[in-house]
């Protein structure tokens, strides 16, 4: 027993050197003194920004911005979610650079990513070899590249980094060990804390799955009251971030994110950049697409279907039909005027493609390597890393080269950040549809008085944002630039004073008595919401990891590293 104990132990280490090494190639590559221009990266930089100013200087629950987004009180956090962006606020305790903090951040993602994927792909395979190749593939697959760098959606980058958990728990919960229905709860749930959107398409993925292989579900009772348990803790666990949310989208009426018309790529175009495995931004002709081993495998699928068992049979057809359906094949015209418009770009589905292909891929390479010795796998695994690992940097590479992710005006450095220059970008996403016809006008800081226009940009504090205001006279009628949201507050002496909605969707204030001068400090505040959900959280969460029928979280997890079978 101690020498099996030693041994695991030893290919642990083994492993965590190997993931941490491929962790560093990646971070090495990509970092840089300044933040790559993607699509989203001022957005989402700011959003990385608000976290840890709200956690580290104000020492409160991030839900409203108070020092970005056009200072007017947005409330980013309220409907983005939040959660596993306390990494880079749990960094920046120890790092103060902020462009420092941003890849550091993401190379403690990339870690977790490995080591994620390799525990979801050996327990659902029983195979280490195909953890190992499924871990590398789906790592430096082509579209995740696109997806942090060019597209620098961060939060769905994030997100993608927990669907291999959440596969998993779909699969034990439908098809396999129901009992296992926690696996599901804790990928479901860090998908939800990542990307609403995401969650949205992952949840019309499943139910596809269970609706054409429902005649292949054993025990269906069983697995529905697994399945309830699931939902159930899922929501707790979330409640945090969701009761809040559904609170606001309840109080008043929200516009749909950025509307666009729902088209498929040209599927020409997918193959041909597919193959050429380019990764810059679409804005510069690129097309988003599945990278060239991925594509490959696609093809080389057909080659060993008949050796894949049924389970991988359907994860190859989910592969295929998932890269078709981003392309002009599918009719996405006749889903324009339904709750599916809202994905945005049917690209996003190769988020899905590159977890299925990356299975593929995994499975193939297995089948390829039977009879070979463990010296003879290792140099075949490791030829596989070193081709996986220059393509993705090579794609990198190229994608930078003379494109806008790299001018200089346009990037993101110490400089921008320390002058306050970084664009605000999206605003008019999560302001109330009453805010929206004046929304230039509370960006503009316009502040109205009895009727009267001025211009008054707040103060960053601690406290929330604050408004010095002169000679405001008793039933004044104070309308200050800031975004009304049901938990929006106003403090005048560090006293709470009752506001209400004007009509144009901003703070209102009457004032109560004469003032030669007056201090307004807005925030957002709903101390005991927030006290209940997050105590249900936290809760919810020690619950999920509580050991599960007698099987300790360490035997799992000691058994999931095991090198060969």
């Amino acid at each position: 027993m101690k020498k099996l104990t030693s041994s695991r132990g030893t290919t642990i280490f083994l492993f965590g050197l190997l993931y941490a090494g491929l962790t560093l190639f990646m971070l090495l590559t990509i970092k840089r003194d300044f933040v790559w221009n993607g699509d989203d990266i001022y957005y989402q930089f700011q959003r990385m920004q608000n976290i840890v100013y709200s956690i580290r200087d104000a020492h409160t629950i991030p839900t409203i911005s108070i020092n970005n987004f056009g200072l007017i009180g947005y409330g980013i956090n309220i409907f983005y979610p939040w959660i596993t962006l306390i990494p880079f606020a749990i960094i920046s305790f120890f790092i103060t650079n902020p462009i420092t903090i941003y890849y550091v951040g993401l190379a403690f993602f990339f870690l977790l990513s490995f080591c994620i994927s390799h525990y979801a792909m050996k327990s659902f395979s029983g195979s280490t070899k195909q953890a190992v190749i499924f871990a590398v593939v789906y790592n430096f697959s082509t579209y995740r590249l696109i997806e942090m760098i060019a597209r620098s959606s961060i939060a769905e980058y994030i997100a993608t980094i927990f669907l291999p958990l959440c596969l998993l728990g779909f699969y034990e919960v439908m098809f396999r060990d129901s009992s296992k229905w926690k696996t599901l709860v804790v990928g479901i749930s860090m998908v939800i804390f990542s990307h609403i959107l995401t969650t949205f398409m992952l949840v019309i993925l499943f139910v596809l799955l269970v609706i054409f292989n429902f005649r292949h579900i054993d025990q269906v009772r069983q697995r529905v009251i697994s399945l309830v348990k699931a939902v159930i803790t899922t929501v707790l666990a979330t409640s945090i971030f969701t009761v809040p949310f559904i609170i606001e989208e309840t109080f008043q009426k929200f516009g749909v994110p950025s509307p666009i018309l729902l088209k498929g790529e040209n599927l020409t175009k997918l193959v041909l950049y597919s193959l050429k495995n380019t990764s810059k931004r679409a804005i510069e002709g690129n097309v988003y697409n599945l990278g060239t081993i991925l594509l490959l495998s696609l093809v080389i699928g057909l080659l060993f279907y008949k050796q894949f068992d049924k389970k991988y049979r359907i994860v190859y057809w989910i592969s295929v039909i998932s890269f078709l359906m981003t392309s002009n094949l599918f009719p996405w015209q006749l889903l324009e005027h339904t709750p599916i418009h809202v994905i945005q770009y049917p690209f996003r589905i190769l988020m899905f493609t590159t977890l299925f292909a990356s299975i593929v891929v995994a499975k193939i390479i297995e089948l390829l390597s039977q009879g070979l010795n463990k010296k003879l796998w290792l140099t075949v695994a490791g030829m596989f890393i070193i081709i996986n690992c220059s393509l993705w940097s090579i794609s990198f590479n190229k994608s930078i080269s003379g494109t806008l992710l790299s001018r200089d005006d346009l990037v993101i450095t110490n400089k921008m950040i320390d002058a306050g220059l970084i664009p605000d970008t999206y605003l008019e996403q999560y302001v109330p549809s009453n805010v929206q016809a004046t929304l230039g006008d509370i960006t503009q800081h316009s502040l109205i008085i009895n009727n009267n226009k001025s211009v008054l940009k707040p103060i960053i504090t601690a406290d929330g944002n604050s408004y010095e205001l002169n000679h405001v006279k008793r039933g004044s009628i104070i309308d200050l630039p800031v975004a009304y949201y049901h938990g929006t507050s106003a403090k005048v002496n560090g006293k709470r004073i009752p506001i209400n909605r004007s009509d144009r969707g901003s703070l209102r204030w009457k004032a109560d008595h004469n003032y030669k001068h007056v201090t307004v400090i807005t925030n957002y505040e709903s101390k005991l919401l927030y006290w209940i959900v997050t105590m249900i959280t936290i809760l919810t969460w020690i619950f999920i990891m509580l050991p599960m029928e007698n099987i300790s979280f360490r035997k799992k997890l000691n058994n999931s590293w095991i090198f060969l079978e």
